[in-house]
């Protein structure tokens, strides 16, 4: 949502798309318009709750049945070895290496500039 922007000790605000890469990995994207439509739609239904992408509903089930197994894969995935930084993770590594970060991510997330508007 942010697209790797923080606001540093300093208050100045900057990007660090490394650590996004990091924290969100080979998840896809969804853009903010298909999100907002979805809400919208959602509203209009009357529905109480929502969730956007909807395949996402999968992850609940593993949630459910296997949290082990997915709390093993959250570890694997999003922590660096002891000592290494952060953008060191796996996470960072699947999208460096397969290149999926050009297929999974809108375009909007490929411009480091800081929007001001």
């Amino acid at each position: 949502m942010n697209k790797g922007k923080y606001l540093s000790p300093e208050g100045k605000m900057t990007v660090d798309q490394e650590m996004r890469d990091v924290q969100v990995s080979a998840i896809p994207v969804e853009r903010v318009q298909e999100c907002a439509n979805a809400i919208v739609n959602s509203v209009c239904r009357g529905q109480r709750c929502l969730t956007e992408p909807a395949w996402y509903k999968v992850i609940y089930m593993w949630k459910v049945f296997c949290p082990e197994l997915l709390e093993r894969g959250y570890k694997f995935f999003y922590m660096a070895r002891p000592g290494a930084p952060a953008n060191e993770a796996p996470s960072k590594d699947i999208l460096d290496y397969t290149g999926v970060k050009n297929v999974l991510y809108p375009e909007s997330l490929h411009n480091p500039e800081i929007k001001t508007d």
